[in-house]
């Protein structure tokens, strides 16, 4: 099967590199984002440790808020990264496949 795929030409096509690009683009500044906030997390929590034990709602304190809001933006992350990669990755791959992919 790897003898239907000019595998070279693919990796060296610039439709290749433009889809590796745009997924770069989306995910290092996420990436960074996401260490940045958990870092400030815990020199917040560590500094100022009765930060987390602040009661917001009833018995719910201020760390079970931020822990549990990281479920529904995990989600929203998702949805968003995947709606990003079908608007500015997959075109370049389905490109790719379609030029370098040869019938037997």
């Amino acid at each position: 099967m790897s003898g239907n795929i000019d595998w070279q030409g693919a990796f060296n096509s610039i439709e290749f590199r433009k889809a590796k690009n745009n997924r770069l683009k989306f995910v290092i500044p996420l990436l960074a984002c996401f260490t940045l906030l958990f870092l400030g997390l815990f020199s917040v929590q560590s500094y100022f440790s009765d930060i987390g034990s602040l009661k917001i709602i009833g018995e719910i304190d201020l760390g079970f808020f931020f822990v549990m809001s990281l479920f529904p933006l995990t989600g929203l992350l998702g949805i968003w990264f995947t709606s990003y990669t079908k608007a500015h990755v997959y075109p370049y791959e389905d490109l790719v496949v379609r030029t370098y992919s040869r019938k037997g």
